[in-house]
């Protein structure tokens, strides 16, 4: 049995070079049980080719903006998922029950990381 340690960014590098681009984990690790990784790296790709080709030098601080966003949400959704005692559980279950069905809370939480 072999185990490979888990490499997890907590701050982002600094790049003072305008032609060089990081993406995908040489830009910010995520916990790979948060599930954002590859979804980030296409973003982040995206992002480069859009800031190329408008000739924009904001890449870096909308990128940072965005994953520092997403990164504490995703904290807060594997703590919120992985719980493990059974009132929490029940408490958890009915509190998401009736977030999932307001519109607000929905536009609010999900509208600031997704993309419209």
């Amino acid at each position: 049995m072999k185990s490979f340690p888990v490499h997890v960014s907590s701050e982002f590098p600094s790049l003072n070079k305008k032609n060089i681009f990081l993406s995908g984990d040489a830009l910010f690790t995520f916990p790979p049980s948060f599930a954002q990784g590859a979804s980030q790296s296409i973003e982040t790709a995206n992002d480069i080719f859009k800031s190329i080709f408008s000739g924009t030098n904001e890449f870096y601080q909308e990128r940072i903006r965005s994953i520092s966003s997403i990164n504490n949400k995703s904290k807060l959704n594997h703590f919120t998922f992985h719980l493990s005692n059974p009132i929490n559980i029940f408490i958890r279950n009915k509190i998401l029950k009736y977030l999932s069905k307001n519109k607000k809370f929905l536009e609010n939480y999900l509208g600031k990381i997704y993309r419209a």
